[in-house]
């Protein structure tokens, strides 16, 4: 099996918000609600010791999962790092403190906005008030984990990015991420989008003002690229060196492509709409090594293998060009090749925002 940087764990499909643009709300009635078993879990703890992080998180919100801090223990006894993502609703003083207790590595916390109304509106069921209170409060623990904001950008949330940084200085989160809402399951949520072909100057504006001010209030801030790029190797799921398992146990290369739905799955790029089946590579109960190492599996991650190889034979191209005056080698085509075309992804990729940097 090869050495892993993430194993990220879709613990539960079970969310108690209705989030306009999450395809747990759009797709509800295809949607299948349920948690991860301790012995789909329990299959993954032999490799733990072979990958740097687990992220406990999905389709779903992962405090919702009754034995969440039993599967953070047995990985933490394995010397694993673990980490989660939460929109941070249940996770009140005793949460926190548990959290703290159990030695979680990093909280990423979700919102939709800087305000009530931007992000109580488009995470139904949320209260931004809460949160705010449940992130301060994990913050003053000592010692605890990282703790991150995170918020997809969206149209309507957009012009309140700098001023999301300055909400998660005065909480005390450690960085703000602000991701792409990259998956689009129906018109009206591609439509949410910020990104496009092209940067919006107004939306430039903002998040040079957003960074600006994160370095003014010593906060770190991770802003997605608004428009796309042809020249990337690998998305960051990055499934050369990272797997997905889904909450019944299916390996994947990431979430994208094993959605908790019955039968196929739609998904729009640019505007076109195309329906897609589930790609796993099979299941973990069976041994993850086992799965990994199976054509379906190697052969995914060698489409990626071959872009970012060509890279690196492009910048050994580049050195040696300067070294040693040469005008041909093996390695200088390489580059010409790296410069003009990139060994093509996986077909299932190629109509993905994610692989366009988005």
């Amino acid at each position: 099996m090869p050495l892993l940087k993430i194993i990220q764990i879709e613990v539960t499909t079970a969310c108690q918000l209705r989030c306009v643009f999450c395809p747990h709300t759009v797709m509800a009635k295809e949607w299948v609600r349920t948690h991860m078993s301790w012995e789909t879990f329990s299959s993954l703890l032999p490799f733990v010791r072979r990958t740097e992080l687990v992220h406990l998180q999905g389709w779903g919100e992962p405090l919702l999962h009754p034995h969440l801090w039993d599967m953070t223990v047995a990985i933490k006894e394995r010397h694993g790092r673990v980490s989660l993502t939460t929109n941070a609703l249940l996770l009140d003083e005793s949460v926190a403190k548990e959290a703290c207790r159990v030695g979680l590595n990093l909280v990423a916390v979700s919102v939709a906005g800087a305000r009530a109304e931007t992000n109580d509106s488009l995470r139904e069921g949320s209260r931004l008030e809460r949160i705010c209170a449940n992130v301060s409060y994990l913050c003053q623990l000592k010692p605890r984990p990282k703790v991150h904001l995170v918020m997809q950008m969206m149209k309507s949330n957009m012009d309140k990015l700098p001023e999301l940084v300055t909400l998660a200085a005065g909480l005390g989160v450690d960085e703000v991420i602000a991701p792409n809402l990259d998956y689009a399951p129906t018109g009206e949520v591609d439509g949410l989008r910020a990104f496009d072909r092209s940067t919006s100057n107004d939306y430039t504006k903002l998040t040079e003002e957003a960074t600006r001010r994160g370095k003014e209030l010593g906060i770190r801030v991770h802003i997605y690229p608004l428009s796309p790029r042809d020249d990337v190797l690998t998305c960051d799921a990055d499934p050369v060196h990272n797997v997905w398992i889904s909450v019944s146990g299916e390996v994947a290369p990431c979430p994208y492509l094993a959605l908790p739905l019955r039968g196929q799955f739609p998904r729009l790029f640019w505007g076109k709409c195309e329906h897609l089946q589930r790609l796993t590579f099979g299941n973990v109960t069976t041994g993850l090594d086992r799965v990994l190492n199976g054509q379906t599996a190697r052969s995914f991650r060698e489409a990626f293998s071959r872009r970012l190889l060509v890279d690196r034979l492009g910048a050994l191209a580049k050195v040696e060009a300067f070294l040693v005056h040469r005008a041909k080698s093996l390695t200088q085509m390489a580059c010409k090749e790296r410069s003009s075309e990139l060994p093509p992804a996986p077909d299932i990729c190629r109509n993905c925002y994610k692989l366009y940097g988005l």
